[in-house]
């Protein structure tokens, strides 16, 4: 009677029992054996493998690939509001290489140190960006403390022609305060005519 009743329960769910157009259909453990059997015997018999794998070399190589990527993608964006998304998109993509892989062609690609590089790389350039950003901020302050004491106007742009650092005698000499005048230019201040007679001179002007 108990071999009965363990016969009648002989039955399985697996990854293939899910159908896209019916319920689950379970398989009986005959079958399941049938098919352990199956696959033991071909890959004796045939030399095929059950499960394709990289060799190290591969596999780090994959590994820093996304690491890479993960600093590229921290490094050009810059804003926490396009970084998370793309972030996320990457790693949905890496997970979907990796499950494809497996389900077309039996490789096991390697998922979790890639996506540990992948977000591990993102955090390392994000702090060293915060870290850059903070020593920016102090060597401004450094250098507003040392050009106020300065009578003349004195000022200092970067590569967009934006003020990023002047003393109080300049913004005096324009009018302007000089919370207003930081990360402005010419063209914000003056009129266009007057601003292309600060504007530098170009090398093809010559």
């Amino acid at each position: 009677m108990a071999l009965r009743q363990t016969a009648l329960r002989d039955f399985f769910y697996t990854a293939y029992s899910n159908e896209l157009d019916a319920s689950p259909r379970p398989i009986t453990g005959v079958e399941l054996q049938a098919n352990f059997v199956s696959q033991i015997l071909s890959t004796a018999l045939e030399g095929r493998s059950l499960i394709n794998v990289w060799s190290d070399p591969w596999e780090w190589l994959w590994i820093l690939g996304w690491s890479w990527l993960g600093a590229q993608i921290v490094w050009k964006l810059r804003s926490p509001y396009k970084i998370t998304p793309t972030l996320f998109i990457a790693g949905i993509g890496l997970t979907g290489i990796c499950f494809g892989a497996f389900l077309m062609g039996g490789w096991w690609l390697p998922l979790v140190p890639p996506m540990m590089g992948l977000m591990g790389a993102a955090i390392v350039v994000t702090a060293h960006l915060a870290h850059l950003q903070e020593e920016l901020k102090r060597s401004k302050e450094f250098l507003n403390s040392i050009i106020n004491t300065i009578p003349d106007p004195i000022f200092v742009k970067d590569r967009r022609h934006r003020w990023i650092v002047l003393n109080q005698a300049y913004s005096k000499f324009l009018g302007y305060p000089l919370e207003e005048l930081l990360e402005k230019s010419d063209y914000d201040v003056f009129p266009l005519q007057e601003a292309e007679l600060f504007r530098p001179a170009r090398p093809a002007d010559f």
